[in-house]
């Protein structure tokens, strides 16, 4: 008697744990983060330049806010550089920063019609 207890008791877990574990799954929606506009949840807010705190490239301004990361190298020879974050190829245009050159350690960008060189280590 009481093993069939235990195992009663065993089932009713199990159906529950299952049910409930079911009923997550198809309550749940594919959630994506916009980071546009916000501040990085990583950067502290106290004691670092205001510089540190742009986030992407649609908060560029000026050329002082620019954070050039890395440059890619692709197999084809074709480069990629990461600003501030996200990547961009020779041509491509986000918020007031277009790419115009790509180049072993620097870029040369347009903003707002005027072109700035950027340095890999500065």
């Amino acid at each position: 008697m009481i093993k069939a207890s235990k195992t009663s008791i065993y089932s009713v877990f199990l159906c529950l744990a299952v049910s409930a574990s079911a009923g997550a799954a198809s309550d749940e929606k594919a959630y994506r983060y916009n980071p546009n506009g916000k501040s990085d949840p990583f950067v502290p807010l106290v004691g670092v330049s205001e510089r540190a705190v742009i986030s992407g490239i649609r908060g560029i301004l000026s050329a002082g806010d620019i954070k050039l990361q890395g440059i890619t190298v692709n197999a084809d020879g074709s480069r990629g550089a990461i600003l501030n974050g996200e990547i961009m190829k020779v041509g491509d245009t986000m918020g007031r920063v277009t790419m115009i050159l790509i180049e072993e350690g620097f870029i040369e960008v347009e903003i707002n019609k005027k072109r700035h060189k950027v340095r890999l280590y500065e």
